[in-house]
């Protein structure tokens, strides 16, 4: 069991940021910005991120690397060519996926090809509850909650409730930026009773 890899996956991308957000907020918090490392698929440097993996380091101890694209992402907005996610795959597995114990890797895949040597090598490897965080499409009841929880200073109706998510669908990103308008409106004007009309 890999309890130092752990992979971000599915298509609630505001929930997967906020706890990757969470997480790298934590590290760097205790072990300074030095040793996070972040491999975004516009930046990808195959080589750096195998010498961070792969080659002891003078003197950062702990580190936390973040590699996004991997496993073979179905995702345009996260796709790294077919060719780096082979030679890193190839690589890892090698390997068999041992790293340096101080070293957390997290990779970021939103739709992870199923068929990928690494994606199944990673579904066997990794600790199904802790290893691989799955993050789902809210359902309409756990997008209330969420909504709730967000605008707990003012007051939604739950036909109000049902405007709003109407308008805004089920999109996080979205629902959140409309309701931080909602909230600032209801500051501004001294009115914390959200009306359909307001909506």
């Amino acid at each position: 069991m890999l309890s130092n890899i752990f992979l971000f996956t599915w298509e609630e991308k505001y929930l997967l940021h906020q706890e990757l957000k969470r997480r790298t907020d934590n590290f760097v918090q205790k072990y300074w910005t030095d040793s996070l490392f972040v491999y975004k698929t516009d930046e990808f440097d195959l080589e750096s991120l195998r010498q961070g993996l792969y080659s002891g380091w003078l003197f950062v101890q702990k580190r936390m690397i973040v590699v996004y694209g991997l496993p073979l992402d179905g995702d345009t907005s996260n796709r790294l060519s077919v060719s780096t996610v082979e030679s890193f795959s190839n690589d890892f597995l090698e390997r068999k996926g041992f790293i340096d114990p101080e070293t957390i890797l997290i990779f970021v895949s939103y739709k992870p090809d199923k068929r990928t040597k690494l994606y199944t090598f990673l579904k066997k490897e990794l600790d199904s509850k802790t290893g691989i965080k799955e993050f789902w499409t809210l359902k309409t009841s756990e997008l209330k909650q969420f909504v709730r929880q967000k605008s707990w200073n003012i007051n939604l109706s739950e036909p109000v409730l049902d405007l709003f998510l109407t308008k805004t669908w089920s999109w996080l990103f979205h629902i959140q930026n409309e309701l931080d308008k909602l909230v600032d409106w209801a500051e501004a004007t001294q009115s914390f009773e959200i009306l359909e009309k307001d909506v």
